[in-house]
């Protein structure tokens, strides 16, 4: 699940004590968080994640935003659900861009998508798949460039092999690819 706690800086002589701790937000959830700034005004933060809609059993399909502020955590998070979206492995990371415009998911098996991602309101939208043309292409790492104008991924054949002890330092079957993406091409894909 999603959880958080309460750090108050002013006690311990400014070393900070918990004050509140796991404070449940979604019962269950992918390994799938990012965060991104909401405006410098405010200076609020939406911390994104991917879990079914309800946020208990269900499928995969929904993005969950929740704003931090001075507040503290807004409990009720924007929905986002795709109803086209199943993700069955939750493994992968989900970055936003530096300029909070972009979401990106990237879901072993289930593929990688990019999003539109509106820092305002927290509202994801116009899901679009993108496909990695090798012969590792289940991507897990994502990352953007500084001027959010390219993405990079990494993905991999995703090979274990449980019979190879010494798996870590003779990944004989193993494979790994690094694509960019640029995310101001008419066509991402291409």
């Amino acid at each position: 699940g999603l959880n958080y706690s309460v750090v108050d800086m002013t006690l311990a002589g400014g070393l900070g004590s918990v004050t509140n701790k796991n404070i449940n937000l979604l019962a269950l959830c992918t390994e799938k968080i990012s965060a991104v700034i909401k405006d410098c005004v405010t200076k609020s933060i939406w911390v994104v994640t991917l879990a079914s809609e309800s946020g208990n059993l269900g499928p995969v399909n929904s993005y969950h935003a929740f704003e931090v502020n001075n507040s503290g955590v807004n409990t009720t998070p924007v929905t986002s659900t795709f109803n086209n979206l199943s993700v069955f492995d939750n493994r992968g990371y989900l970055k936003l861009s530096p300029d909070g415009n972009v979401l990106a998911s990237a879901n072993v098996q289930g593929g990688l998508y990019i999003y539109d991602f509106d820092s305002a309101t927290g509202i994801v939208s116009n899901q679009q798949q993108l496909y990695i043309n090798s012969s590792s292409n289940l991507p897990y790492g994502v990352e953007f460039s500084p001027n959010s104008q390219l993405l990079y991924v990494h993905s991999s054949n995703d090979f274990f092999d449980p019979s190879n002890q010494d798996e870590a330092n003779n990944p004989a079957n193993h494979s790994s690819t690094l694509t960019q993406f640029n995310l101001r091409a008419p066509n991402i894909q291409a």
